[in-house]
């Protein structure tokens, strides 16, 4: 799960709980404060009817009642008065059931006609006084107040909600570029991470990642020293070795002939090794190789071709505008990308066989495909799988193993692709694809 998922989690599951909990203890509080606002209504109400009450002499109690409301289930408050031999004096409705008859003083509740009531009753002056009101109506009130009450909870909760979600973004937008920054970053680029506005508990982490592809680029740089230290070492040996070899060579002595030519061949494929294991280590490394120069498709054939043997073997199909289609690759790269593909071609195929290369521009998408067909050696999908390796050579090659593992890294560092596949005789078809220029 993301950081801010988790945080978005954690935070509104506590917020929510805790606002379910707040709103709890205030519609309980509100339910109690309630009760008691609508029990001293009841009071109040009883009270006042004393006071009316004692303005009157006590005989007038005995009269006979002759104005009356029926008892309706509508009523709201209603009130009773009745004597301390539980005789009725007045009431506001007729039929009210006797509330008094235990003469019970204070609050209790009584069932009247199926719904219960909240009675309030206060003796004064030898007269029970009781109030009442339906339970009923408390409960509706309640909701009611909850439902008032409810609405604006929700509103706050998911705005509280919405305003966590917009804060945690907020406060994670710096992760979210760091994210983005290395993301965006080309795979040989070791350049420092700048991100504006970093917070102070990210400020350490990336200052802790400038040092570290500082310390790698300081690594890769050694590395790259010591490959062309190496190299140079190993080629200045190399040449007098072979320097030698050919002027023994030129002695009469034919027994030692057939030896000299086998180390002499050993020699130059063992400078071949060192060329391309050299040319593989800059390719996949942060070396500049003038990334500006460009090249035409029909330089770029001409380019390849210069240094290869049994060229005329070589059938080429190119484009009308080959001369005004610019490669979007080094020049030095694309060259040798595309003269290992053909020498690959030639070294594996029969002497009397043609080579063909089909080269077709795709300008919607901005690429160059060079299609390298040969009729050497069939190759089974097995081995097919395994030529882009570095030193894995068919059982029947006498090559280094380096050739397509350098057009296959070529391809990768500047946005192409290398795809290979098997035609009908068994040969290998192999597609080097190639940015354009706009």
């Amino acid at each position: 799960m993301a950081l801010q998922q988790r945080l978005l989690l954690i935070l509104g599951t506590s917020f929510t709980l805790l606002w379910l909990l707040v709103a709890a203890w205030l519609l309980r509080d509100l339910n109690q404060e309630l009760a008691r606002t609508l029990d001293q209504r009841l009071a109040a109400s009883a009270r006042m009817v004393s006071g009316l009450v004692a303005q009157y002499p006590a005989d007038t109690w005995q009269k006979e009642l002759t104005r009356s409301n029926p008892f309706t289930k509508d009523l709201g408050v209603v009130c009773q008065i009745r004597s301390e031999d539980s005789d009725l004096i007045l009431q506001t409705h007729r039929q009210l059931p006797p509330w008094l008859s235990e003469q019970e003083e204070g609050f209790s509740e009584h069932l009247i006609e199926g719904e219960r009531w909240r009675v309030y009753t206060q003796r004064t002056n030898g007269l029970y006084i009781s109030t009442a009101d339906r339970l009923a109506d408390r409960h509706l009130l309640s909701k009611g107040i909850f439902l008032a009450s409810i609405v604006p909870f929700l509103v706050a909760l998911f705005g509280s909600l919405i305003a966590l979600w917009l804060g945690v973004r907020r406060v994670l937008r710096p992760l979210v570029e760091l994210r983005h920054a290395l993301s965006q970053r080309r795979p040989d680029s070791l350049a420092p991470v700048q991100i504006r506005n970093a917070p102070a508990e990210l400020k350490p982490v990336i200052e802790n990642l400038n040092l570290l592809l500082e310390r790698v680029e300081e690594t890769i740089a050694r590395e790259q020293r010591f490959t062309s230290d190496a190299a140079h070492e190993l080629r200045t040996p190399l040449t007098a070795i072979k320097t030698h070899l050919q002027l023994a060579n030129r002695t009469n002595d034919n027994a030692n002939k057939v030896f000299l030519d086998d180390a002499e061949a050993a020699a130059v494929r063992l400078q071949r090794i060192l060329e391309q294991l050299l040319t593989l280590a800059r390719v996949e490394s942060s070396y500049q190789w003038g990334q500006e120069e460009a090249i035409s498709i029909e330089q770029l054939l001409i380019l390849a071709q210069a240094d290869l043997a049994d060229t005329e073997r070589i059938v080429t199909a190119v484009p009308s505008n080959a001369a005004l289609v610019q490669i979007a690759v080094p020049a030095e790269l694309a060259a040798l990308a595309l003269k290992n593909l053909l020498d690959n071609a030639l070294r594996h195929s029969n002497t009397t066989t043609e080579v063909s290369v089909n080269v077709t521009v795709n300008h919607g998408k901005g690429t160059a495909t060079f299609v390298v067909k040969d009729q050497g050696q069939e190759l089974t999908p097995e081995k097919l799988s395994h030529i882009t390796q570095r030193f894995w050579r068919n059982s029947q090659a006498n090559g280094s193993g380096l050739g397509l593992a350098i057009v296959d890294a070529v391809a990768q560092r500047f946005g192409g692709s290398l795809t290979l596949s098997l035609s009908e005789s068994g040969g290998l078809v192999a597609a080097l694809e190639l940015a354009t220029m706009p």
